[in-house]
C-alpha cells in the first residue's frame, strides 16, 4: 500500500514536500481506520456477513489474518488498549466535531447561528462572539440537541438586543 501511496503521489511530484506529507498524514490516518475496524468487526464481535475478513478483503492473506490476530491478542496490545480507555475515560470534555475540525465547523456554525441572522447591535454581538475561542470550545463539546439550549442562554443573556422599541 506505501509504495503504491509513493509511486502515484510522491515520485510524480518531487517538488510538492507538502503534498507528500498531507498524502502520507492522510494514509496513515485511514490504514488506523481500517486496523480498527477490522478489530472491531471481525475480532471483537462476528461479522454479519462474513467470518474473516480475508473473504472480503483479496488483499490479505489468510497467514496475515492470523498475524493481525495474534498482535491484538498479546498481553502487550491489551496493556496498551487497557491504558488508553482509562486516559480516555478522563477526558471530562469530549469534542463533537469529527474530522471536519474547527475550521469547517465555525463555518457551519455561522450559519445556524440565530444571532447572525439578527440585525443590528444582535448580529454585532453574534461576530464577536464567533471571534471568541472560548464559544467555539463550548460549541465542540455540545451535541446539536444540547447546542439549541446554549444557544437560548446566549440570546437571554443578550436579550436587551432583541427588544424591539
Amino acid at each position: 500500500m506505501l509504495r503504491y501511496i509513493k509511486e502515484l503521489y510522491i515520485n510524480n511530484n518531487k517538488s510538492n514536500a507538502s503534498k507528500k506529507l498531507v498524502v502520507l498524514k492522510i494514509a496513515r490516518t485511514r490504514w488506523g481506520d481500517f486496523k480498527s475496524r477490522l478489530l472491531r468487526e471481525f475480532v471483537h464481535k462476528k461479522h454479519q456477513t462474513y467470518n474473516s475478513p480475508t473473504e472480503l478483503y483479496d488483499f490479505l492473506s489468510a497467514e496475515q489474518w492470523a498475524k493481525f490476530v495474534a498482535s491484538r491478542q498479546s498481553e502487550e496490545f491489551k496493556e496498551r488498549s487497557q491504558k488508553a480507555r482509562e486516559l480516555q475515560a478522563l477526558n471530562e470534555h469530549p469534542h463533537f466535531l469529527g474530522s471536519s475540525g474547527y475550521a469547517k465547523r465555525r463555518q457551519e456554525w455561522m450559519k445556524e447561528d440565530p444571532l447572525s441572522s439578527q440585525s443590528s447591535c444582535a448580529s454585532v454581538s453574534s461576530s464577536l462572539l464567533s471571534d471568541d475561542r472560548s464559544f467555539d470550545w463550548i460549541r465542540a463539546r455540545t451535541k446539536k440537541k444540547q447546542m439549541m439550549e446554549v444557544t437560548l442562554f446566549q440570546m437571554k443573556k443578550h436579550r436587551k438586543c432583541f427588544i424591539k422599541l
